[in-house]
């Protein structure tokens, strides 16, 4: 059954064997993953397959499949989850309608990023993007309707971009760390992202399904062959020639153009 942060109280009693009042709830659930639990009205948690906390998780029919598209996740054994993929692009219109509005009342308040974006801008507004659909499900008086798709999947895509600007200014792990005023572009975010597998998530055992999950055969195996997660491990990177890319696999992580619809995104 889901769950809503109006039982904060009774939530945070069963997990952590303490009632946490809903407004000192972001001392436990940082601001970017208190909308993970909620539902879309597709019956989709906005957290998908990484809801934090992990047992408000819901089992929902979740297709995954190996992906085809260039790059370090190329046939990689952790499978990409079409499902939030497909929601992606059927709302993909409405999503840059709204992120060019938030983008805009960005701009108004901090007008220096609109000649120079620098890595704080492009994590300040990921972060803005963010709380828009938080905002809805934790503000008093809010009703329990689910969330629209398209705010969902704006939720999904942007927060893979506020990964990605969150370890280049704070994880020296590959590679040192930049300035939060170091000018940056979506490229360079890519291929950040790219050099340091930002596109992987928690593994995902090959040969067996993903929690919840209804793995369909990929008829993008080597060599045109069908193939099936549950049946035949994927063989790793280094077993295959891979072009570098400016394309990626999941619908939650920045780049210069969606691999899917080939619609370019908004640039900074």
């Amino acid at each position: 059954m889901a769950r809503s942060w109006e039982d904060c109280a009774d939530i945070t009693h069963e997990l952590a064997g303490r009632a946490i009042d809903p407004g000192h709830l972001e001392l436990i659930v940082p601001m970017f993953r208190v909308a993970h639990i909620a539902l879309d009205t597709d019956g989709r948690q906005v957290g998908e397959a990484n809801v934090f906390p992990r047992p408000l998780r819901l089992d929902t029919p979740t297709e995954w499949m190996a992906c085809p598209f260039p790059g370090t996740r190329y046939m990689a054994d952790r499978p990409m989850n079409t499902s939030a993929l497909k929601a992606m692009r059927n709302h993909w219109q409405q999503m840059m309608a709204a992120l060019k509005l938030i983008r805009a009342r960005f701009l108004e308040r901090f007008p220096a990023a609109a000649d120079r974006w620098t890595l704080a801008h492009v994590e300040r507004l990921a972060a803005l993007v963010l709380a828009v659909p938080t905002y809805q499900l934790v503000r008093k008086g809010a009703d329990a309707a689910p969330l629209h798709p398209a705010l969902s999947s704006l939720f999904r895509v942007t927060d893979g971009l506020r990964m990605a600007t969150h370890q280049m200014m704070f994880i020296p792990v590959g590679e040192p760390v930049l300035p939060p005023d170091s000018p940056i572009t979506a490229e360079a975010i890519f291929d950040y992202a790219e050099r340091n597998y930002s596109f992987h998530s928690r593994p995902v055992r090959a040969r067996t399904e993903p929690h919840g999950a209804r793995v369909p055969r990929c008829r993008a195996g080597r060599r045109g062959r069908s193939t099936s997660h549950s049946m035949r491990k994927w063989p790793r990177r280094s077993a295959i020639s891979t072009p570098r890319s400016t394309t990626a696999c999941t619908p939650c992580r920045l780049t210069p153009r969606c691999s899917v619809s080939g619609r370019s995104w908004p640039r900074l």
